[in-house]
């Protein structure tokens, strides 16, 4: 099974920006990595999340 999944730029930009926090997590000679967020006071995204999922038969 294949999903295919379409993500506004805002939702790929704060996906992003939590891993490179993450592999920053605990590195003292990685640079500090901001969170991107659209939630004024808080951190996360406000998006839709679509996809398409398809069968597909390999022979």
């Amino acid at each position: 099974m294949v999903s295919l999944f379409h993500l506004d730029r805002p939702y790929y930009q704060f996906q992003q920006s939590v891993q490179d926090a993450r592999s920053a997590n605990g590195n003292p000679f990685a640079q500090p990595a901001a969170i991107k967020s659209t939630v004024q006071g808080g951190l996360g995204v406000f998006t839709v999340l679509s996809y398409e999922r398809r069968t597909v038969i390999v022979k």
